[in-house]
């Protein structure tokens, strides 16, 4: 038998029998106002998947946080095991389990909380104030007995009402100073009547769908078998749905209401996989309502975009595509067009639709999986595409849109996927490789004009966007139809059309060129790979890349040579010519590669100067190289300077610290740079030990190129040479540091001699330069 007590300070739990001990004890910590509260209930607990089990829940409170502990007997011995804790807004005045998931609270205010234990939310809350609670205040102050109680009860008697509230049958019952009231739960029946009552036809299926799928908090009088009570339940749903509809075709604002309402009515149907119901009884009810019905397609989209409703009517269908069209909803209707079931299309309305409004994944989607037919859409659009390039203005967004789907449909045939979605029939995939691959290397096209010039599909493929076809034809290569000796022979056969094509052809800028040789390149790149072009194309396309003086163009050429390089099918052409014919073009980057391939620091370095992103990286490379080469730094110091002198003073107080002096001797001839360079130096010196000659060269330059700062220098220095930094500012004629120095020393005389020469001397000045003027 156990037995939980509480004090104004903690719970305890004994156990009586067999013999008397504490089991269990835990710290209640509120002000003397807040009493504590106690209650049992018997939980079922889930314990795993699909097991559970039943035990007691010790519930305790004070003030306004609630806990929760199981109560378990492993091998005879009991054990108190933390469930939860709950930290409410409000203080927590009474507390009593009404049921094995619900939990009542009374707060200071006297309202009721209805709390779902395992769901984590209040259900309701109720006023009590009409009840008018009787207090224990009497009791607790001991009036009976003259008040013979400690203070701390009597506070605690003001708001105590233990023997007001008891629980009997699921029901709680309050006593009042004029009656006994009894609060119940509602059933669930009786809670969805309440929210129709209200007009929340939301909440009511909201609520109706938690008990349908179990997971409805505290679910009063559903006590039918699962089967049973979830047809019960989804009954009452579509009821609720045609009440709602019917609420609201009859309200004044009636298309706001059907708003709310559609969407939400639409959710449960197709939840509740009652389509049957929602394509019948209530498309039926609304079609008589052409705004109504408007709203209705307009529910339906979402569920159609997103895959979920993918054989509605024929008819509804039908008329969901007029509505896109006129409300000029062209992304949504493709989207529609693409993911349902063809049978629920009308081919004859929708594919003159597709070509007008170019919703062409639509286009290719119908003639693929609706016929079988995988080249009349290739043939179709690119002939489109063709017609577009040939007028010669840029292409608009929705132009080259259908330029890049051509690319991403070709790609997909030629790995065998299905377009926009899916996979092609296994049986048909070869073919269908085949039939695309025949199509694009076509010499001519259907129905050609005799002035076409060959190979037109390539060209128009090609004229669009060079880079991304040949990488579509790259990953093509890799397909099991290219790598048969057929195949290989296929791919050696491409290869020379595209070099027929564009080799020597003034339509074709050096970008384009480059990509081409690129992916040539790393064909013949590839492990057995049977691809050969002749070394001497590629000398051509390097010397057409590196004209000297052709500006045109210039990053694209400098880019499409260093691609080249990178493949390494220009491994057989001399390093220095190719080097000489990069410096002339003036792509340095490229020089900048081929140098420090062979090592060539200091030229490395002397190229990265001569282009904005090697300038951005010339102090991390010469880092890199410090310990073989720190030449290359010294001769750049000027430059270096220039670029970053922050950057500079880091590298030579870090991987160059030895020549740091030297550093110092090279910037002599410019003291201006000498003096940034050694101010930088000396930011760092908390990190590094300086030689005495940096400060003195950096005091001497201070003096000459910004004497307001000397003062300001000499105080921030820890540890001062006086004798060697008076001489310094003697000789520079500096009498504030001068007299500053002397102050040092202690030769107080002296330092208020040279604020006073300096003083004469000023005066001096103002008066030559008066009289001058």
């Amino acid at each position: 038998m156990l037995v939980a007590m509480a004090t104004m300070s903690k719970v305890i739990v004994v156990s009586v029998r067999p013999q008397l001990r504490v089991l269990f004890t835990h710290p209640l910590e509120a002000g003397p106002l807040h009493v504590p509260l106690l209650d049992w209930q018997f939980v079922v607990i889930r314990v795993s998947s699909g097991v559970n089990m039943v035990d007691p829940v010790l519930t305790f409170a004070r003030k306004s946080t609630v806990y929760f502990y199981q109560v378990c007997c492993p091998a005879e011995r009991v054990k108190f095991v933390p469930l939860q804790w709950v930290e409410f807004p409000f203080f927590v005045q009474n507390l009593h389990w009404i049921s094995a998931r619900t939990l009542a609270l009374i707060d200071g205010q006297e309202k009721l909380h209805l709390w779902d234990v395992r769901g984590q939310q209040q259900l309701e809350t109720l006023d009590l104030s009409f009840v008018k609670m009787v207090y224990s205040t009497s009791y607790f102050k001991g009036l009976a007995t003259g008040g013979n109680v400690s203070k701390a009860m009597a506070v605690a008697g003001e708001k105590a009402c233990f023997e007001s509230c008891a629980v009997s049958s699921g029901q709680l019952l309050l006593l009042g100073t004029r009656g006994v009231h009894v609060v119940t739960l509602r059933t669930w029946l009786e809670r969805l009547e309440s929210h129709v009552r209200a007009g929340e036809f939301a909440a009511a299926l909201r609520l109706a769908w938690g008990m349908y799928t179990e997971q409805s908090p505290a679910a009063t009088g559903a006590r039918a078998a699962s089967g049973r009570r979830q047809a019960i339940i989804k009954e009452r749903m579509l009821s609720l749905v045609d009440e709602w509809l019917l609420f609201c075709l009859a309200a004044d604002q009636r298309d706001q209401s059907l708003t709310q309402a559609l969407p939400t009515c639409v959710q449960y149907l197709l939840d509740l996989d009652e389509s049957a119901v929602l394509f019948g009884r209530i498309v039926g009810l609304l079609e008589p309502e052409p705004a109504a019905y408007q709203l209705l397609l307009e529910a339906l989209l979402p569920h159609i975009v997103s895959g979920r409703l993918t054989a509605p009517p024929p008819l509804l269908m039908q008329q969901l595509v007029t509505h896109l069209e006129h409300q000029d909803q062209l992304q949504a209707l493709e989207e529609c067009l693409v993911r349902v079931e063809l049978g629920s299309l009308d081919i004859h309305q929708v594919l003159p639709l597709c070509w007008r409004r170019g919703l062409y994944d639509a286009i290719i989607r119908i003639h693929t999986a609706g016929m079988g037919d995988y080249l009349s859409p290739l043939l179709e659009l690119l002939d489109r595409l063709s017609q577009l390039l040939t007028d010669g203005a840029p292409l608009m967004d929705g132009q080259a849109q259908l330029g890049n789907k051509l690319l991403v449909y070709i790609s997909s045939c030629l790995a065998g996927r299905g377009y926009p979605a899916g996979q092609i029939p296994a049986e048909r995939v070869h073919d269908v490789k085949l039939a695309v691959l025949s199509a694009l290397t076509a010499v001519h096209s259907k129905n050609a004009a005799d002035a076409e010039p060959p190979y037109p599909h390539l060209r128009t493929l090609l004229t669009f966007d060079t880079r991304e076809f040949l990488n579509v034809l790259s990953l093509s290569f890799e397909e099991d139809v290219f790598t048969s000796e057929l195949g290989m022979r296929q791919r050696q056969r491409i290869v020379d059309i595209l070099l027929t094509l564009m080799v020597d052809r003034e339509e074709y800028s050096p970008s384009q060129l480059g990509s081409l040789f690129t992916f040539i390149a790393r064909q013949m790149a590839l492990p057995n790979s049977t691809v050969s072009v002749s070394r001497d194309l590629f000398d051509k396309v390097v010397d057409h890349l590196t004209v000297p003086g052709d500006t045109a163009h210039h990053e694209e050429r400098q880019q499409a040579l260093c691609e080249l390089i990178s493949t390494g099918v220009l491994e057989h052409y001399d390093t220095e010519r190719l080097a000489q014919l990069a410096e002339k073009a003036k792509f340095y980057a490229i020089c900048q590669l081929l140098y420090e391939r062979r090592g060539e620091h200091d030229r490395t370095a002397g190229c990265m100067l001569r282009h904005a992103a090697g300038r951005g990286a010339l102090h991390r490379f010469l880092a890199d190289r410090a310990a073989a080469d720190a030449s290359v730094a010294l001769s750049l110091l000027t430059e270096l300077v220039e670029i970053g002198v922050a950057a500079t003073a880091t590298l030579f107080t870090t991987c160059l610290s030895r020549h740091l002096e030297a550093a110092v001797q090279t910037l002599a001839p410019w003291p201006q740079q000498q003096y940034r360079f050694l101010g930088a130096v000396l930011q760092q010196s908390s990190s590094v030990v300086l030689p005495a000659s940096v400060h003195r060269r950096h005091l001497d330059l201070m003096c000459q190129l910004d004497q307001d700062q000397v003062v300001q220098f000499l105080s921030s220095q820890d540890m001062l040479d006086v004798e060697q930094y008076l001489q310094i500012c003697q000789k520079a004629g500096n009498k504030e540091g001068e007299a500053y120095l002397l102050d040092l020393k202690g030769d107080t005389v002296a330092a208020l001699g040279a604020l006073v020469d300096g003083l004469d001397g000023l005066g001096q000045y103002w008066i030559y330069t008066i009289s001058s003027s």
